[in-house]
């Protein structure tokens, strides 16, 4: 290989399907991401170029978990070992080669899984892993979407809400005995606004109660509190036409509100446009 070299997609990577059997431009190094399987062994799932995997991890190229396997023509091969379920990994490399997160949610949803839960984890996932802001933006955009979309097609916002709820909740439990949860996402922020518009009644008289160290309580904290600071915000005002938009409206438009971007940098959607 040289500097420019290629390599050829196998049809079960979780590249994106215009790139699959086709030739790709890696660049000076090529990336390997491993699952880690049911039986403890860790399997090459999908390869990205080096210089988009440093850009999204937000390494800047001294990621510790890289492990040079091999040196032609100037070409580095690196895998990366990561604890998750192929699925994910997949859908990581998707993501990676095009950052769009319906198109690799689509291909890499596992069939056992409701979507919910695989975009929880997902998000679990790059917190873990302190992956790039776009990343956890695109994959929330998605959430909102899919929850509005089948709104649209008559499901009951209360039930569409209580799935995602129940969804982050199994994720925090899932991680009680771990070291990550979905706490630095904009989930409980969504979550709060969504029961702001459609389950009022919830907000009221759930005072919290401390029972070790749960982050399931924290969540239920963390909705109310978020939903009842914007409500008294808007009565100090005297204007309740500046509460947050119900993101399941057919007009929504404000998702950079659940966006970890902030105002100092691009939206990703400015960025792709």
């Amino acid at each position: 290989m040289s500097s420019d070299s290629s390599a050829t997609f196998r049809a079960d990577s979780g590249e994106p399907p215009a790139k699959r059997q086709k030739t790709f431009a890696y660049g000076p190094d090529i990336v390997f991401l491993q699952a880690f399987d049911d039986n403890g062994v860790f399997n090459t799932v999908a390869h990205v170029p080096g210089v988009r995997y440093r850009e999204i991890c937000n390494t800047m190229g001294s990621d510790p978990c890289y492990a040079i396997t091999k040196c032609v023509d100037g070409v580095e091969i690196k895998e990366v070992k990561l604890m998750y379920h192929e699925s994910f990994v997949k859908f990581y490399a998707h993501w990676i080669n095009e950052p769009n997160a319906e198109a690799a949610f689509e291909i890499c949803l596992r069939k056992n899984i409701s979507w919910p839960l695989f975009a929880c984890d997902v998000l679990r996932f790059w917190q873990d892993e302190s992956l790039h802001d776009d990343l956890h933006d695109s994959m929330v955009d998605c959430i909102i979407e899919r929850m509005r979309l089948r709104k649209q097609q008559n499901w009951s916002p209360v039930l569409l809400i209580n799935t995602l709820y129940s969804s982050v909740e199994a994720t925090e439990e899932e991680s009680q005995n771990g070291t990550c949860s979905t706490q630095e996402t904009q989930l409980s922020n969504l979550l709060a606004v969504l029961y702001l518009h459609h389950r009022k009644t919830e907000l009221v008289g759930q005072n919290r109660i401390y029972m070790g160290e749960s982050r399931v309580l924290d969540l239920k904290h963390d909705i109310k509190t978020i939903a009842m600071s914007l409500l008294i915000e808007a009565a100090a005002g005297e204007d309740f036409s500046k509460l947050p938009q119900d993101p399941l409206a057919i007009d929504f438009d404000d998702h950079c509100r659940y966006h970890t971007h902030g105002d100092d940098k691009i939206c990703y959607k400015q960025k792709q446009s």
